[in-house]
Order: structure tokens, then C-alpha cells, then sequence
């Protein structure tokens, strides 16, 4: 897999395509840069936004799987294999050595597959798998509980909790 700039005369910036490993384009990928171009993306956002893309299909080449054969199940291991410090599927390491990224990475790349999937999904290309859960809060009404009353909103399960950090001065 490789992440190819291209140049476009209209554009004063580069845009950016995902090859397979024949060097072929990978069609949902490139559909889906175009449509973040077209709303107004910036081009660092659709640079990073593709590569996180071939961090995924980097994952279901490794796995053999495609599209159509994703499952929660398989979306939870991708966030594992990221996390994995060999990044490798068949390679299980005896010894607990540090992740591989850290979990604010974990969670941008995600939001990028999740975002990638809803777009396919809206598109008719493909079938939504559920990540979210209704978030619900504590059992009182709190002060601005008018507010938001009847609104839900949900919440990706897989996000991973980051730690937080001491500043250093």
C-alpha cells in the first residue's frame, strides 16, 4: 500500500490517493478524498485522513479481509493491531512491551476509518456496522436539563480513554 500525491491544475495544493500493492487505485478511498476536497477540507486533514485509510486497509490485507466482511468484531481488532507493537497479526510477544501508538492516535484514526464507513454507508456502498451507543447520563435532571431535554446523542464505543498528562514547564 502506498499513499501517492497527485497535483491537480485547478487545485493550488497536491491531493493525495491510496494504491494497492499493484499500484492500482483503490476506488472507495479515492471517492471518499474527492468528497472531503469538494466540503472544504483542509489538504493536511485529507493527508492525514489517507493515510490513516491505508493503516486500515493495511490491517484487512493482513486479516484477508474486505469491505463487505467487516464486523464489530473485526473493528475492535483493528484497534488492537494498532496498538500492537509488532504490527503484525501473527506475531504475539511473550514479554509487555509499550503500545505502539499512543491512544490520542488511536482515536484520530478511528475517527477517520468511522468517518470513511458512515460516507460508504450514506453512499449505499456499503453497510453500516453500529460503533455507538446511547451515551446516558445520571439518574437526577441536572440544572440545564430543560435545555437538552428530548436530544440523545451517541457515543463510539470503541474510543479509547487517553490518559491524561501532567504540563511540563
Amino acid at each position: 500500500m502506498k499513499v501517492q500525491k497527485v497535483v491537480v491544475e485547478e487545485k493550488p495544493y497536491p491531493l493525495y490517493i491510496l494504491l494497492d500493492k499493484n499500484f492500482e487505485v483503490i476506488e472507495p478511498v479515492k471517492i471518499y478524498i474527492k468528497y472531503l476536497d469538494n466540503t472544504g477540507k483542509a489538504p493536511n486533514t485529507i493527508k492525514t485522513y489517507c493515510y490513516h485509510l491505508k493503516l486500515f486497509y493495511e490491517f484487512m490485507s493482513q486479516r484477508g479481509i474486505g469491505l463487505e466482511d467487516l464486523k464489530f468484531e473485526e473493528m475492535s481488532n483493528f484497534v488492537g493491531w494498532l496498538r500492537n507493537p509488532a504490527g503484525d497479526v501473527k506475531v504475539i510477544d511473550l514479554q509487555p512491551k509499550k503500545a505502539k501508538r499512543e491512544e490520542t492516535s488511536v482515536n484520530a484514526i478511528l475517527n477517520a476509518v468511522t468517518s470513511f464507513l458512515e460516507y460508504l454507508n450514506r453512499t449505499g456502498d456499503f453497510k453500516a456496522i453500529d460503533m455507538t451507543k446511547e451515551a446516558r447520563g445520571r439518574n437526577f435532571k441536572g440544572f440545564l436539563h430543560h435545555i437538552s431535554k428530548g436530544k440523545s446523542y451517541q457515543k463510539n464505543i470503541l474510543k479509547l480513554r487517553v490518559k491524561k498528562s501532567l504540563y511540563k514547564f
